[in-house]
């Protein structure tokens, strides 16, 4: 999923918008091999927001995987606080959503999110991002 997807999901009522939090506190990583020694690139921290507020339904449940590929990782549920760090850190609930994290699967494998409660508006971001299998269920 990307912000390139954004007019399929804006058919559907999802505003998507990508911004970059740049390299702060990440450091540099090795250029591939075609480099000079000691050459490094910035990395830099992609996030997607999802805006659900345009749905012809409330979102009572949200589910999405990620790629476990980066470090970096910042979550924000509904315009509330950003927490920035491993998933695994983020407390719940964040208000009246609850937030469930199955276990990182080995380097490059991947992560399940689960929010159950009202969700409204989500970013997630991290370095090297990959979302997967976003997964939306209205309330009864």
């Amino acid at each position: 999923m990307s912000a390139e997807d954004g007019s399929a999901l804006e058919a559907l009522g999802i505003r998507i918008t990508e911004s970059d939090l740049g390299g702060e506190g990440l450091g540099t990583a090795p250029e591939p091999s075609t480099a000079e020694p000691g050459a490094g690139h910035e990395l830099r921290r992609t996030v997607l927001e999802l805006d659900l507020r345009g749905l012809p339904f409330e979102v009572r449940r949200l589910s999405l995987e990620r790629e476990n590929l980066g470090d970096g990782e910042v979550l924000t549920i509904n315009d509330g606080r950003r927490f920035a760090g491993p998933f695994a850190t983020v407390p719940s609930p964040v208000g009246a959503v609850t937030v469930g994290l199955e276990p990182a699967g080995a380097a490059g494998g991947r992560q399940r999110l689960e929010l159950e409660g009202p969700v409204e508006r989500l970013s997630v971001g991290g370095e090297h991002l990959v979302l997967h299998r976003l997964c939306l269920e209205g309330g009864d």
